[in-house]
Order: C-alpha cells, then sequence, then structure tokens
C-alpha cells in the first residue's frame, strides 16, 4: 500500500543504523510508503549519502522524505531527539526496573510509558 491512504504516509520514525544492511532496508520500505525518515548513522557518511540519492533519484517510487544524522546512539549524550521507552510491567526479561535505570540514565528528552499486558514481553512479538 502506497500514497496518501497509507496508514505510515506523513508519520514520522527514527531509524538506528538506518543508512548500511537492515536499517537501509527499513528506511526505503518507510520511504517508500511515503514516511518521514530520521537515519542515524555513526560514521559511514558515504553510504548515508549514497542511500539519499537512491532515494531521490526516483520520486514517484519513493514519495516520502529522508533525513540524515550523524552521531553514536550508544552514548546517552548523543541522544538528541525525544525518546519515549515503553516498559510492559509483566515483563521478566526486561524488568520495569531496568527500564527505570535507562530513563535516568539517558535523562534529557527521555520519557518511560508503563503499560500493563497479559502477555508480558511477548506483547511486543
Amino acid at each position: 500500500m502506497t500514497g496518501l491512504l497509507d496508514p505510515l504516509a506523513g508519520r514520522r520514525f527514527v531509524v538506528t543504523g538506518g543508512t548500511r544492511g537492515l536499517g537501509a532496508a527499513i528506511s526505503r520500505a518507510l520511504v517508500r510508503r511515503g514516511a518521514r525518515v530520521d537515519a542515524w548513522y555513526r560514521a559511514d557518511r558515504a553510504s548515508a549519502d549514497a542511500l539519499v540519492a537512491e532515494l531521490a533519484a526516483d520520486p514517484d517510487r519513493h514519495p516520502g522524505k529522508i533525513h540524515l544524522h550523524a552521531g553514536n546512539l550508544v552514548e546517552p549524550a548523543e541522544i538528541r531527539v525525544p525518546t519515549t521507552l515503553v516498559a510492559v510491567v509483566e515483563d521478566q526479561l526486561v524488568p520495569v526496573a531496568d527500564m527505570r535505570q535507562l530513563r535516568d540514565r539517558l535523562g534529557g528528552n527521555c520519557r518511560l510509558v508503563e503499560i500493563s499486558s497479559l502477555y508480558g514481553h511477548d506483547a511486543f512479538l
């Protein structure tokens, strides 16, 4: 599904590692469906520029937009966009306490949403 009726059209997505390998494939698929993609890369500017050129070469097939961001998202100080973490209260694989620590470590524009699910960790699978 592409075009204005696509539920992804016009929505914004952040794709970490979004300019190479699987991340690039996700970025391509989202742009193809009309989404706005913020693709993050750590160091390989050439691959990032090549992806942008590829998508710009065929705007009819790729109606969305892609924006590049350089940074190391492993380092909390590098995160500049608002971030929402989701914790499932019943999840025993990733306990809520660990998610709270991550939120505190990230600080800044990071918030934590705690939800309840009968399915625990499987709520996202």
